[in-house]
């Protein structure tokens, strides 16, 4: 994996797959812990990768908390917990900020173009701002 000239988190590709036709501008690797954006890497942690899984799965719907928060920590009726509440929030923040990392390496990717990947519906939930024919999850 080529390592970028300042330093910073390392970044990489990943080669489209020839059979794919086009070329998805996200695709997450489960295996990997990793997440590819218009072909700039990064990798995520456990908790921020099961969060973007579960939207990259529905991309273009909207995720309940409910949905999130039994996928991710197994607790269905915690959604009116401010401290789960918190927890989401912080698992979305952590996820920006990693995605963000995309942003400035060579790969033409604006900061502001990585925030806006994910929405927020409030009070709801979250969704992918992607067409679905632009995300792959590789299991």
């Amino acid at each position: 994996m080529p390592m970028p000239e300042d330093d910073s988190a390392p970044v990489g590709t990943i080669e489209p797959d020839a059979e794919a036709d086009p070329m998805p501008s996200l695709i997450l690797d489960i295996e990997q812990h990793r997440v590819s954006y218009k072909g700039a890497t990064v990798d995520l942690q456990p908790t921020p990768l099961k969060f973007l899984t579960l939207l990259a799965r529905k991309p273009g719907k909207v995720v309940t908390k409910r949905e999130i928060y039994d996928s991710i920590w197994g607790l269905n009726d915690a959604c009116d917990n401010p401290i789960y509440e918190h927890q989401i929030t912080d698992t979305k923040s952590t996820l920006v900020k990693a995605l963000g990392r995309l942003a400035g390496n060579g790969h033409g990717i604006q900061p502001k173009e990585v925030r806006g990947l994910i929405k927020t519906k409030p009070t709801v939930g979250y969704w992918l701002d992607l067409p679905g024919e632009m995300v792959r999850v590789c299991e």
